[in-house]
């Protein structure tokens, strides 16, 4: 993955090929409005199956009330990454108009409209309803959803923990029920699965948690870096410089603790029979610990728990769960409900991914970076994937060299992302990513090291 340094060139980052406005009333009549649009935003999240976008435009013309907009209008937007352009490579995506944020008039004869959109499959989602049985994995219940009423292609991890279930989707629009039935779905090890969109690529994702994390950074070798000190400055060669970045409201132990998430007594009441399951859960001795082989924890096997600190949890929250069960059950047939386990050690799985996923939530970071290597065409290079960050240590000695900053610097799974496009001259990207993780590496590397690992 290359890391062009727009301060070096005037160079666009990216081509505004085209955007075309259609309205729905009258005659349908498309505009080319590219010309002008001055920014928009594009925003990618791993628990959301599709995505938004924000969007201003410059009214001169009376575009706004000669089209009549009232939502629902539908807009079309082509890219070219430089890139990618000998190749031919765009980026071409749907959206809907979901909303007017706000309008502003900056003189008499000028008004600037913000508008709210989300990707053309919502409105598609938003229109039907959904009230059939399944019979099915959940995972493979979530693929027939999207394939039959949304039309996309789905690729999804196959180490899926839960078996064949039978549901009835209750008057469900179908991005509602794939995320509902989503939820169910932990892989062998007790991961979370997650349902998203990409911005490089039509099709949809169902992955686990440890499928994503396990993957190799794709800038191992050229970490974001934040680098302040004019004495680090020969490190710009080989990393990509962090524009800016936001650490706040992290390391908040106490809510996973009273949410249950960090320890607790979980009760599963059969309804059909009244009998209760019980599952002590620790999340250092269920979680961690049982993980502590996986790939994941290879290299970064520092928790975000601080587990030495003799922090005893089990007894400290009950959490009671209620749910049918038997609703598919005779002499000559057993299939369970969404809700319903086999035993004690499937429920675990479901208390495990839910605890997965709060953990990974603990300690992000949002930094901000140059947007240019994220829109080429040929590959998912966002959400989904792992990136590496590199923070220097804030040791005072000036004829010393700095060490990484553990509590910041490491591999990171990226959460979210906004891209954020500006048409004026040049043509800039700038990417905003929400990188989140559930270890860190020991602090026993240098800053070479660590670009090395």
């Amino acid at each position: 993955m290359s890391y062009p340094n727009p301060a070096k060139n005037t160079v666009d980052d990216f081509e505004l090929e085209e955007v075309i406005f259609t309205s729905n009333r009258g005659e349908g009549t498309s505009y080319a409005i590219q010309n002008i649009i001055t920014d928009f935003d594009i925003y990618e999240h791993l628990d959301k199956p599709f995505l938004s976008m924000k969007m201003a435009i410059v009214d001169t013309v009376n575009f706004v009330q000669s089209v009549d907009l009232q939502g629902g209008e539908s807009v079309r937007i082509t890219i070219q990454s430089l890139e990618t352009k000998k190749a031919g490579e765009k980026i071409v995506k749907n959206f809907i108009v979901d909303k007017v944020i706000q309008s502003t008039r900056p003189d008499d004869k000028t008004e600037v409209y913000y508008l709210h959109c989300f990707e053309d499959i919502v409105l598609t989602s938003s229109l039907v309803n959904i009230n059939r049985h399944y019979n099915n994995t959940p995972a493979k219940i979530v693929q027939n959803i999207i394939n039959e009423y949304l039309g996309r292609n789905v690729i999804r991890s196959t180490d899926e923990y839960q078996t064949n279930m039978q549901v009835i989707v209750p008057n469900m629009h179908p991005i509602e029920a794939a995320s509902w039935i989503k939820n169910r779905i932990t892989s062998v090890d007790g991961f979370p699965f997650y349902l998203y969109s990409t911005l490089n690529s039509d099709d949809m994702y169902l992955v686990d948690l440890g499928q994503l994390l396990s993957r190799s950074p794709i800038n191992k070798k050229a970490p974001m870096t934040w680098i302040q000190s004019t004495s680090q400055q020969h490190l710009t060669d080989n990393v990509m410089p962090i524009l800016k970045y936001e650490h706040k409201h992290v390391d908040d132990i106490l809510s996973l603790i009273r949410s249950g998430y960090a320890g607790a007594s979980y009760n599963f009441l059969n309804t059909l029979t009244g009998q209760n399951s019980l599952c002590e859960f620790d999340v250092t001795n269920d979680v961690f610990e049982q993980l502590r082989d996986h790939t994941i924890f290879k290299e970064q096997n520092r928790y975000n728990y601080p587990s030495s600190a003799g922090l005893t949890v089990t007894g400290s929250q009950v959490m009671t769960k209620i749910a049918s069960n038997g609703s598919y059950k005779n002499a000559n047939y057993s299939v369970r409900t969404l809700d319903e386990e086999s035993d004690p050690i499937a429920y675990k799985k479901r208390i495990t991914g839910a605890a997965l996923k709060n953990f990974m939530s603990k300690a992000p970071i949002t930094v901000q970076v140059n947007g240019r290597p994220f829109i080429a065409a040929t590959g998912d290079y966002t959400i989904g994937n792992v990136v590496r960050l590199l923070f220097l240590d804030s040791q005072l000695e000036q004829d010393k060299t700095a060490d990484p900053d553990y509590k910041k610097s490491g591999d990171y799974l990226m959460y979210s992302a906004k891209h954020s496009f500006s048409t004026r001259n040049p043509n800039r990207v700038v990417t905003t990513l929400l990188c989140a993780r559930l270890s860190m590496y020991s602090d026993n590397l240098s800053v070479g090291d660590f670009m090395n690992v």
